[in-house]
């Protein structure tokens, strides 16, 4: 019988701090420190002839995947629908990749940006060889649990104003009265001697503790990778042969439970917003969330009981098209990798949970993951609104649409289907 062989690496893409100078973040934040390193990692896996690659960034985006991909792809011989190429979605790293409609102030830094680019393209090819080129006998194992660290972030408030009136405001808060998925599933990958040699963990929540830390007291960030970046880190110091990909599932309305903002009705019922800049009280929220966190994935890690190494490997991409309230049609790229009974779906943009869910309950093998952020700078989908959501942007009493991609123009009833059918097109088709 053939093995199931894996490989496994990761490098520091974090900027020295001579280096910082020129970077910024999201909405063009420049930095002036390091809270905690950044890394790339590669997970690399062979059955036979089939082969997959399983790469994560501690940056908000998978930098240039068009390019980078093909690069990979030429240089291991695996075809780009093997490789699932994501970001962790971290808001407190620097910004890659040209990107539509760049800013001014994204423009004016562009090329520092390259700069940073060309040490990460470096680090990662360097991880993918010595990921793809040190395999050993491996098993998988599969397990889920709950971890209660997120909330819902789509809140509905509402005031009666002086005419008698309910005036009702859409707003980034937390909704806790919301049903959302708790669940963090865990791919354990060990050596024959049953030893740890890769992580994937998978999770929905926005990696946003950290952003818009004042690290210097003028305004400028430290760099940081957030809950799931410091999350691979603790298991990695704790297993040091083994490489832990943490991913964010579909978290596309789904927040941490502390982070750097919190929205809660005033005494009038309207929506206020208070920030916490301080970057000491930040990164406590993030040592008590990652503590939380990784306890979670640890009693998922030691509840695995089965492991398997007769395994098959597949992957395939497909492009589905959902009708747009603008001229032109949205495209969203799907992405399936299957990993025995275990498919993991790529997804270019920020899937909302009730997608994720109601797909769940077609799903074709045992288990089915979401991954947002897979190479979505190739045409990034954005945030993939649900249908409740939809609704409540349409209704006409709605005076306040405060919520993160508000302004996506899905037509309402359209995206569940055509998601449905794209993920049942590519599990046919990797079988």
């Amino acid at each position: 019988m053939s093995r199931l062989l894996c490989g496994r690496a990761r490098r520091n893409i974090t900027p020295e701090e001579k280096d910082l100078y020129g970077l910024c973040g999201l909405m063009g934040i420049p930095y002036n420190g390091i809270i905690d390193d950044l890394y790339v990692r590669v997970i690399a896996l062979q059955k036979e002839e089939e082969k997959l690659l399983l790469i994560s960034f501690d940056l908000d985006k998978a930098p240039n995947p068009q390019a980078w991909l093909k690069q990979i792809a030429d240089r291991t011989g695996i075809s780009e629908d093997r490789i699932l190429y994501l970001a962790i979605h971290t808001h407190s790293a620097p910004l890659t990749t040209v990107r539509a409609n760049e800013r001014d102030w994204v423009k004016e830094r562009r090329e520092n940006m390259n700069r940073y680019e060309e040490m990460v393209l470096k680090k990662l090819l360097e991880a993918v060889d010595e990921a793809t080129m040190n395999m050993q006998e491996a098993e998988i194992g599969f397990g889920n649990g709950q971890s209660y660290i997120n909330v819902q972030r789509n809140a509905v408030f509402e005031r009666v104003n002086e005419n008698g009136k309910t005036e009702k405001y859409l707003h980034e808060g937390m909704n806790m009265a919301a049903e959302i998925d708790h669940t963090v599933s865990v791919l354990r990958i060990n050596d024959t001697e049953h030893q740890p040699l890769a992580f994937f963990i998978n999770y929905p929540v926005h990696c946003c503790v950290m952003f818009c830390n004042d690290y210097d007291g003028q305004g400028n960030m430290g760099i940081s990778s957030d809950i799931g970046g410091n999350v691979s880190a603790a298991l990695e110091k704790e297993y040091p042969q083994a490489t832990a990909i943490w991913s964010s599932g579909a978290a596309g309305n789904i927040d941490p439970l502390m982070m750097n903002s919190f929205t809660y009705p005033d005494f009038n019922g309207c929506p206020k917003t208070e920030q916490i800049t301080d970057w000491k009280s930040l990164k406590i929220f993030l040592n008590t969330l990652v503590g939380l966190h990784h306890r979670d994935i640890k009693k998922v890690i030691s509840s695995i009981d089965h492991y398997d190494n007769a395994l098959t490997l597949k992957g395939g991409i497909r492009w589905i098209s959902v009708p747009s309230q603008k001229e032109e049609e949205e495209r969203i790229r799907l992405q399936l990798v299957r990993i025995g009974e275990t498919e993991i779906l790529g997804i270019g943009g920020e899937l909302y949970n009730s997608y994720a869910t109601e797909m769940e309950k077609v799903k074709e093998h045992d288990h089915l993951l979401f991954v947002n952020h897979n190479a979505s700078m190739i045409d990034d989908a954005n945030y993939i609104l649900d249908d409740e959501t939809l609704k409540i942007i349409e209704q006409a009493d709605l005076i306040s649409n405060r919520i993160p991609g508000g302004r996506t123009r899905y037509v309402r009833g359209t995206v569940g289907k055509a998601l449905l059918e794209g993920y049942r097109c590519l599990s046919e088709e990797t079988k």
